[in-house]
């Protein structure tokens, strides 16, 4: 089916995508069934996720934090993050303090390496 793209690619004038589409989709006078990959393979199996229950989030949202401050200007907020590099070599904890937009930075050597 590629082969027959690349060489009718001008006359088509649709994308690749759009032509196997079109062949699923029988609009032209070859069928799947005259390719011998496309019967041969069997169409793959996408994973199902079941949707998680995200009520825990209630109140704890970006936007309910600049609710919050909004409300409590006068309140002293820190916030604090860990970053890790690539493989786990090096990591840095963070301390940002609003009020007086002072960041404070502790780092150290990991002892856990990724796989």
């Amino acid at each position: 089916m590629n082969h027959i793209y690349g060489s009718h690619r001008k006359e088509l004038g649709i994308s690749k995508s759009t032509f196997y589409t079109y062949c699923d989709l029988s609009l032209f006078t070859f069928r799947n069934i005259d390719l011998q990959r496309k019967v041969r393979y069997k169409p793959r199996k996408k994973a199902h996720r079941p949707t998680l229950d995200q009520s825990y989030l209630n109140g704890r949202k970006y936007t309910d934090f600049k609710e919050f401050m909004e409300v409590n200007s006068d309140k002293s907020v820190v916030e604090m993050d860990v970053v890790e590099t690539i493989k786990c070599e090096r990591v840095f904890l963070t301390f940002f303090f609003r009020k007086t937009k002072l960041i404070l930075l502790s780092s150290w050597k990991s002892k856990i390496r990724s796989v």
